[in-house]
């Protein structure tokens, strides 16, 4: 393994978001509500 890769994988283990993948993320089995869908959108056009 490379030191960059070494690098990211102590990166990733640090990230609080690192251990929420599937099921033990917050957002795992909702959606957006259309006004957040709105919000979200607006939001990107701008950039």
């Amino acid at each position: 393994m490379s030191e960059i890769q070494k690098s990211i994988d102590k990166t990733s283990e640090n990230n609080p978001m690192f251990s929420r993948i599937g099921e033990l993320n917050p957002m795992f089995g909702k959606s957006h509500t259309s006004e957040t869908k709105e919000v979200l959108s607006k939001a990107n056009k701008k950039n």
